[in-house]
C-alpha cells in the first residue's frame, strides 16, 4: 500500500514534461490531473489485481503506474456497467 501511495505523490507532485505509459507517451499534467481522480474503489481495484499471484508481475512500479492510470480512466465506468448489469439480473429475476 505504501508503494501504491508513493507512486501516486511521484506522479502528482513531481513535474516533468512526459510521461511514458505502456509505451505511450502522455502529458504530465493529463497523468497528474488523472492521478488527482483517484478515489479509495480505484486503489482497490489495482490491489485486489495486485494479489492475483498468476500476474507475476516483474516491474511493479511501471505496472502501479499504468494501472492506476488506466483505473482513473475507466474505473467508474466498470463500477457503472456492473451496477447496471445487476440491475438487469434483478429485473430478470436472477439477482446473483
Amino acid at each position: 500500500l505504501l508503494e501504491i501511495y508513493e507512486n501516486i505523490c511521484d506522479m502528482v507532485c513531481y513535474p516533468r514534461d512526459k510521461v511514458i505509459i505502456k509505451n505511450t507517451e502522455y502529458p504530465w499534467k493529463i497523468v497528474q490531473r488523472q492521478f488527482l481522480q483517484l478515489t479509495y474503489e480505484h486503489v482497490a481495484s489495482v490491489l485486489n489485481r495486485i494479489v492475483d499471484a498468476d500476474l507475476q508481475i516483474k516491474n511493479m512500479h511501471n505496472y502501479l503506474i499504468s494501472s492506476l492510470y488506466v483505473e482513473s480512466l475507466v474505473g467508474r465506468i466498470d463500477q457503472q456497467a456492473g451496477m447496471h448489469d445487476d440491475y438487469l439480473k434483478f429485473l430478470r429475476g436472477n439477482p446473483y
